[in-house]
């Protein structure tokens, strides 16, 4: 038996004969340590640092911390505290971690790039484990061993999840004969009353961590199926080991309780949701026959709605950009009631981009001074109807519906103001009507040569006029003409 001193690659430096003392601790929980002494006059003190890894029965301690000093007879001891290999996994922490896989992946993904592997895992169940708070890589596998109800068990650089570490069979164990009760502990914190034992064991080999024992121990009224769940022994000198004995297996340590909920089997269906740490929440929805048609993600970046395309990749279709404060939406919106946006509602400083055409099958009501507004000019608007613009007030800022382009309806404008167009108006078998009140007239300007006139003042009055001057004046109640671009030509009857 000795202690072999090894750097951070493995590599043996240095041996321990006999230290002045050496103390073992573990516990079922994953608590795990070493603790020795040793003369500095006839052991290789000068090679221990915090570098420094400490091998004993197979397995690996580093030293965590170490004191020296000089007692009155000259003689220099080294105290020497040390951690099981598996804490450095309190080195690696996140704030968050979710997956979906196996136990042993799971696990594999704990250690990852941590210098641990995985050992033995007593379950190939498939599960969803999620983490929302900030927790080491080793707090996080203990929670996963308290969710599974596995047994975690550390050894040498391996990471193990049993089902049951130690005898499953209860041991009897009875007074006087295998161990002495020194003390008993009671705690009714919590929604049950714990019971712990702390013991001296006659046999340090006879009881080992995990064991299930039948304890009987009349002189203290203690009876009971009980498991040891911590260990401290001398591995010199066997003839003195403690262990702690409970009535209780799981949530050994109010930090690690179990919480069931948070470990989702993958073998059942949960309405198509998933947790990943790359995307959040993923919501699937799938056809009859069991392909995903699109996915719903929510994270605190990003809220997608998403369809898939012809080649299976999925694109946003709805989606906020939280960065802009922006709804974007790719394909049509139907209204099919009516959407009311009150004055002053709040929509000053918002607004709605659409890249693509907007068919409306319904009415469009701006109320107050509410308007669709193109390219900084505001275009209000009484009624849209689908054969055709029936208006009864349009008008740009200043009071005139102004067309730098076509407008080419396939029924009727009917318009109570001016029609000012820098292109062609076309109706196609349509009417162009003016409504012209009593005592006023209409004039239909064309560049500036040709006016055709229509003066209510003078009753069933028509005149054309070029360059100002009247070509042809008529009065009629009814009036036919017909312009060409070879001429003009007016025809009445």
């Amino acid at each position: 038996m000795s202690l072999t001193l090894l750097n951070s690659n493995f590599t043996q430096k240095g041996i321990i004969n006999l230290p002045l003392s050496c103390e073992l601790h573990e516990r079922l929980d994953g608590e795990k340590t070493l603790n020795f002494s040793i003369l500095c006059k006839n052991e290789p003190w000068q090679l221990i640092d915090t570098n420094t890894i400490v091998e004993i029965n197979g397995d690996y301690y580093t030293v965590a911390a170490y004191t020296k000093e000089q007692q009155s007879d000259g003689l220099r001891i080294l105290n020497a505290e040390c951690e099981h290999y598996s804490y450095r996994l309190n080195n690696y922490s996140f704030d968050s971690f979710a997956i979906t896989s196996t136990v042993t992946g799971v696990l594999q993904a704990l250690l990852s790039g941590t210098g641990l592997t995985v050992g033995t895992v007593g379950s190939t169940q498939t599960l969803i484990f999620l983490i929302n708070e900030t927790m080491t890589k080793r707090a996080a596998i203990a929670k996963l061993a308290n969710q599974l109800q596995l047994d975690l068990v550390y050894s040498g650089t391996n990471v193990s999840l049993v089902s049951h570490r130690g005898s499953t069979t209860p041991i009897n164990v009875r007074e006087g004969k295998e161990i002495i009760v020194v003390s008993e502990a009671v705690d009714g914190r919590g929604e049950t009353v714990k019971r712990s034992y702390s013991c001296d064991s006659l046999n340090s080999n006879t009881l080992q961590i995990g064991d299930a024992i039948n304890l009987e121990y009349d002189s203290l009224n203690i009876s009971g199926n009980l498991r040891v769940v911590g260990k401290t022994y001398d591995p010199f000198n066997t003839k003195t080991t403690n262990l702690e004995i409970a009535d209780y297996i799981y949530s050994l340590e109010d930090d690690f309780v179990a919480i069931l909920q948070e470990a989702i089997s993958n073998q059942k269906k949960y309405y198509g949701v998933s947790i990943t740490s790359e995307n959040g929440i993923v919501i699937d929805t799938k056809n009859g026959y069991g392909d995903i048609v699109g996915k719903v993600i929510f994270n605190s970046d990003k809220l997608t709605f998403q369809g898939i395309l012809p080649d299976g990749q999925f694109e946003d279709a709805i989606y906020f950009d939280i960065e802009n404060r922006i709804y974007k939406f790719k394909g049509n919106i139907a209204v099919e009631q009516t959407a009311l946006f009150p004055d002053g509602g709040g929509y000053d400083s918002g607004g709605l981009t659409v890249d693509k055409d907007v068919t409306i099958g319904g009415t469009l009501t701006l109320n107050g001074d509410g308007g669709i507004e193109a390219d900084g000019q505001i275009l209000q608007i009484g009624r849209i109807t689908a054969d055709g613009i029936s208006v009864t007030s349009m008008a740009a800022r200043d009071g005139n519906l102004n067309l730098t382009g076509s407008l080419s309806p396939t029924g009727g404008i009917n318009a109570g103001g001016a029609i000012t167009s820098g292109g062609a108006i076309t109706s196609n078998g349509g009417v162009i009507n003016i409504p012209v009140g009593a005592g006023s007239y209409a004039r239909i300007n064309m560049g500036d040569n040709l006016s055709i006139t229509y003066d209510a003042t003078v009753p069933d009055r028509f005149a054309l006029s070029i360059d100002g001057v009247t070509i042809l004046d008529i009065s009629k109640s009814l009036v036919t003409f017909y312009v060409n671009v070879s001429g003009v030509t007016a025809e009445y009857a």
